[in-house]
Order: C-alpha cells, then structure tokens, then sequence
C-alpha cells in the first residue's frame, strides 16, 4: 500500500492520482487508480490520463463506471484522452493479460481474469502492443568430471 501513498511513494513528484471503489449496494465490486504523469506527458505530448490497479467482477456497468470515472478525473485536469492499465511509471507493471490464464503468474506480470481484456474492448480500448511471456525449460544432465555433456 505505501506504493500508493503519496508520502512515500517518490513518483508523486510527478504524478497525480485518485483512486475509486465501485459498490453494488453495500458490496465492494471494483476499484481502479487514476494517474496522471505529467512528466510523461510533456516529454510525449500528450494529453493521457493513466488507469491502473484495476479490478472488477463480470459486470459491464462496473467496469464502465470504473473507467469513466478515471476519464472525468482527466477531463477535470486537461486531458483529452485514457491509457492502461500503467502505473505511475513505466517502473511499474504495465498491460493486461489476453492469453494464457491457464499458466501460473510470475512476479513481473500483471495476472487478471479472462473476463477482463472482453470488457476493455466493450469500453472501446485497442491493445497499443503485445509482449509475450516464455517458459524455457533447462535439460537435465548428469555432472561428471568431465564437465556437461556435448550437445
């Protein structure tokens, strides 16, 4: 959570951010984190509003009020335009997993449901690009004193 606090995390030297809790009557049903990095913008030229920390049940009217939550926050402040799921910095995990759900998460990746990247592409979100994630799997071998064996 200190990542997220503004006293302690040293990007809100550049970043603003608000968060936001969507409820279905008394029931926490999603969250996600405005950002906006101005650093990034201005070395860019952009105008872009950052989400990120998102998470949601299977429910298209939470994600959408989720998201256009974040896109009136960056109105309010300029911005003509939403990126993500980014964090502060590109320091941060960045994207959303479209395959693969079957697989365990690794500590660099970000994992989300499947249900997920169906509702960014109901809200009107297009992927900017796609990064893939390998298994490399070492052979065994026997040391001997000889070294490892000739391939």
């Amino acid at each position: 959570m200190e990542h997220l606090d503004s006293k302690k995390n040293p990007a809100f030297d550049f970043c603003e951010a608000q968060y936001f809790l969507a409820y279905k009557g008394k029931e926490l049903v999603g969250r996600i984190a405005a950002i906006l990095n101005k650093t990034a913008n201005t070395r860019w030229n952009e105008k872009l509003v950052r989400f990120g920390w998102i998470d949601f049940i299977d429910d298209t009217e939470v994600s959408k009020a989720l998201v256009e939550a974040v896109i009136e926050w960056g109105k309010a402040r300029g911005m003509t335009g939403i990126h993500g799921p980014l964090g502060f910095s590109d320091m941060d995990n960045e994207g959303m997993l479209i395959k693969g759900f079957e697989e365990l998460a690794t500590m660099a990746s970000i994992y989300n449901y499947p249900y997920y990247p169906v509702h960014m592409e109901k809200l009107g979100f297009t992927r900017a690009a796609d990064w893939l994630q390998m298994e490399i799997k070492v052979p065994k071998y026997q040391r001997n004193s000889k070294g490892p064996p000739n391939s």
